[in-house]
């Protein structure tokens, strides 16, 4: 990838890093106050987050997490198992899909700036099939003949260069030319039927081959 795709990546990875300490720090206030509480609920009431008052020789039991008072261990037991441990599971399912939506972003992200700087890349048949155009080379062919993509794709991304006529739009002139193979070369005013081989269509043209990265 060039600069800039790295400085947008990285830039992506600082912003998704922030976000996602931002997101743990807010969620994690009610974990950590539903752990003060659990370890509270270890030593008290076997279970609970919350610890027992005597007012009065009336015994009351007190979560620390909401400051809700109960009359009985077993109804604080309740409280917690149903209100503040749901409460910590949906903020780790919180956690999790902002990591998911964060790597999806990511991925998307990644995908993007391969392909764009694929694309920004030179053909390594750039000059050999511009140097065909200017000699005034022309290869007939059909999309839907195997034959003639096999030819195209020898080009790779440097087949844009390539002076190429599609027979199906443009039949009238297929047939003035006498096009019935595809794919058929048209060099200096000679047909040259099938696939040819990059070898043969510089010596043919007299283009160099230059097959630089």
């Amino acid at each position: 990838m060039d600069k800039t795709a790295w400085i947008l990546l990285i830039i992506l990875l600082i912003v998704i890093s922030v976000f996602a300490i931002i997101s743990f720090g807010s969620d994690g206030g009610s974990s950590t106050g539903s752990s003060i509480a659990n370890s509270y609920a270890n030593q008290y009431s076997g279970g609970g987050c919350g610890r027992w008052l005597t007012t009065n020789f009336k015994m009351e039991f007190k979560c620390n997490v909401c400051n809700r008072d109960f009359s009985s261990e077993e109804s604080l037991r309740q409280h917690n198992e149903m209100k503040h441990r749901v409460e910590e599971k949906k903020a780790k399912i919180n956690i999790s899909k902002y990591v998911i939506i964060s790597l999806f972003l990511l991925i998307v992200l990644f995908s993007i700036l391969t392909i764009n700087s694929y694309m920004k890349k030179p053909g390594k048949f750039d000059d050999f099939a511009t140097c065909l155009t200017e000699k005034g080379a022309v290869i007939y062919g059909n999309d839907y003949c195997q034959y003639t993509v096999q030819q195209l794709g020898m080009f790779g991304k440097s087949k844009k260069y390539l002076n190429y006529v599609k027979c199906i739009d443009n039949e009238q002139l297929c047939n003035e030319k006498g096009i019935d193979i595809t794919p058929t070369w048209e060099i200096d005013g000679k047909m040259y039927q099938q696939v040819q081989n990059f070898e043969r269509l510089s010596a043919i043209s007299g283009c160099e081959i230059w097959g630089g990265e």
